[in-house]
């Protein structure tokens, strides 16, 4: 499971699985880590440094949620960072936008944008930064050449939405 995990790290800027396949595969290499944790503790061995880091990675995120500042927020990202799934904002005629996950104080978005290939594999096109937060609800999305139009309503401060187009070069 670790191999590919790890195959589709390296390989994630051409095609990569599904985002839901990796995230079960991730759920499955703690749990079992977790597990032989366990399972090698007595007798000592060495390989229980490693895993190890499964037990106490969820304490250290608990303490770190406790702690509530800049500190835990940087140590929450840093250990989240290899097991938080992607947040789907936008998935329509082959298109698939994710919100990626750049720790809890970022300050603009970042976007992936990906093509589903054969239900099971996804084509990764780019990714977009915007310094606001885009509504994808009721958006549409078209790619043209190296940018992602993107069509969407805003509401000003006196909610009346408007149509707006957006286009964003794509990196």
């Amino acid at each position: 499971m670790l191999l590919f995990v790890l195959l589709n790290f390296f390989i994630s800027e051409l095609i990569s699985f599904n985002c839901n396949i990796i995230f079960i595969a991730k759920i499955i290499i703690c749990v079992t880590g977790a597990a032989l944790f366990f399972y090698n503790y007595k007798p000592f061995k060495k390989r229980v440094i490693y895993y190890a880091v499964y037990i106490f990675s969820p304490v250290v995120i608990i303490i770190a949620w406790l702690a509530d500042g800049i500190f835990g927020a940087m140590l929450a990202s840093v250990l989240l960072f290899f097991v938080y799934p992607k947040d789907v904002v936008y998935k329509k005629d082959g298109l698939i936008i994710y919100k990626e996950f750049v720790g809890f104080m970022n300050v603009g978005r970042t976007y992936e944008i990906n093509e589903t290939k054969f239900f099971l594999f996804e084509k990764h096109i780019g990714r977009i930064k915007t310094d606001e937060l885009l509504d994808f609800e009721d958006s549409s999305v078209t790619i043209k050449n190296d940018s992602a139009v993107i069509k969407y309503k805003v509401s000003n401060y006196q909610d009346v939405q408007k149509d707006t187009v957006a286009s964003f070069k794509i990196y």
